[in-house]
């Protein structure tokens, strides 16, 4: 999802964290790293991971999945 900053994207996985399943099972991050690199232990037994502002170009995206 695309739009300026600060404009509320963020209010239904905030809802979600808060009220349904805590903060222990979530996970929001702007690095790829966090997610997808060789140290990944932050990600480990979350139910909902959401990566923000994660800016990439399409090469980075593949490389990262591949």
């Amino acid at each position: 999802m695309r739009s300026p900053p600060r404009c509320g994207k963020n209010i239904l996985t905030d809802f979600i964290r808060e009220h349904i399943i805590g903060r222990e099972n979530f996970l929001s991050t702007t690095r790829l790293e966090d997610v997808m690199g060789r140290f990944n232990a932050a990600v480990r037994a979350k139910k909902l991971i959401i990566l923000n502002e994660c800016d990439m170009t399409g090469k980075e995206w593949h490389g990262a999945n591949n």
